[in-house]
């Protein structure tokens, strides 16, 4: 917590010791960078080429803020509000996963990824990218598809995470230099796949990312700036430009794939009785319980097409989510000024546990209005210990 070579004066250690708005033991917000610890963590980034400079600049890419071609809807808000919730869960799980996420800090290159490290990088590019469909009735789908996910032939630190979206561990993305990099071995490795539709690749540092689209008529390459992914542990907002930018590629995806890449057909027959999409559809509408849902959309080709709009919004278990319930808001004032500064441990836990039950309450939990047949006015809280058993050992199992 403290740097040796400048700690903190007599008169201001006890002082010094707190904890971060995702409830860890940490130093206060206010406390000088001077003596923070993994001030001096941060690594140099790893030397460019030349020649990899020169490929970037042979792609012609276009950068843009926003390269997915998928408007914002209700369930675009609602699946960005799950992950960001998610995001915060996974943050402070444990002691040991707080300090991977701060040791990916000094890893130095590539290269240089520890077995822990790398699995933290993938812990969170997979609950970013995948499907958000938890709990009992979607464990078979899971278990049945072709996940876990493959790696790269080109590259042993990319995966496949689906058949048009390959992620790469990658590090220092914040350097101009290290994102050309990037984006030139992400373009390689889709153009190798010789796809007639796009693909998308994403590098991804967990602190950082940067999506970036392989048109497949046109071979054209476009990719985003450098977003940031990753909360700050201080942070007053659960909102990052990279949660959003990596909720809204998962959603475009499983619309392209029909509502989930793993939902698959049981006959290309066509139905005896050719009724309507909008009717098939309309069916769907009406199906509450996900194993249904599951044996209507395989049923046959149609039928999978009408549940496509039912099956991008998020599940969990038998509760589908369908909007954000208005009280889910975020955290409110950002002066800073809730600080712990009472050096009796019994007080601090005190404050700190009330501070975390209200003010940074956002960061970790996230409420929304449910399709529930018997139960209309049921509200999902990932808070919800049973809830989040069902959240967190689909994500474990995927993985």
């Amino acid at each position: 917590m403290f740097r040796l070579d400048c700690m903190p004066s007599a008169r201001d250690f006890c002082d010094y010791i707190s904890v971060n708005h995702y409830g860890g033991r940490a130093y206060p917000e206010e406390m000088p960078e001077c003596h923070r610890y993994e001030a001096n963590w941060i690594t140099s980034p790893p030397e460019i080429s030349k020649k990899q400079l020169t490929a970037y600049k042979q792609l012609d890419a276009v950068v843009k803020e926003d390269i997915i071609p998928l408007a914002m809807s209700v369930v675009s808000s609602t699946r960005i509000r799950l992950l960001e919730a998610l995001i915060g869960i996974l943050m402070k799980r444990s002691s040991s996963t707080r300090r991977n996420i701060i040791n990916l800090r000094n890893v130095s290159s590539r290269d240089s990824f520890t077995k822990a490290s790398f699995h933290t990088i993938w812990l969170f590019a997979w609950t970013a990218l995948s499907p958000p469909k938890y709990g009992k009735q979607w464990e078979a789908v899971i278990a049945s598809s072709h996940y876990p996910a493959t790696v790269s032939k080109n590259d042993c630190l990319a995966v496949w995470f689906r058949e048009n979206l390959c992620v790469f561990a990658w590090t220092h993305l914040d350097d101009e230099h290290n994102l050309k990099a990037a984006v030139v071995a992400i373009t390689e490795c889709l153009r190798s796949q010789s796809r007639v539709s796009d693909t998308f690749g994403v590098a991804f540092s967990l602190y950082h990312c940067v999506v970036v689209r392989l048109e497949g008529k046109t071979g054209k390459v476009t990719h985003t700036g450098v977003l940031d992914f990753l909360p700050s542990w201080y942070a007053y907002s659960p909102s990052t430009p990279g949660i959003t930018a990596l909720a809204r590629l998962s959603e475009y995806l499983d619309d392209l794939s029909l509502g989930h890449p793993d939902v698959t057909v049981c006959t290309t027959e066509p139905l005896h009785t050719q009724l309507p999409h909008e009717l098939l559809a309309r069916i769907s509408e009406y199906i509450y319980s996900s194993a249904t849902l599951l044996a209507y959309a395989q049923a046959s080709v149609q039928t999978r097409a009408a549940c496509r709009a039912m099956l991008v919004k998020p599940w969990v278990d038998n509760l589908q989510l369908l909007a954000v319930h208005p009280d889910s808001v975020l955290c409110g004032g950002q002066d800073g000024s809730d600080n712990l500064s009472n050096s009796n441990e019994d007080t601090v836990v005190e404050e700190d546990e009330y501070r975390r039950r209200n003010k940074f309450a956002s960061l970790v939990d996230a409420k929304f209005l449910t399709l529930d047949e018997k139960h209309a006015d049921t509200v999902f809280s990932v808070s919800n210990p049973q809830y989040q058993r069902d959240l967190l050992q689909v994500s474990s199992c995927k993985y």
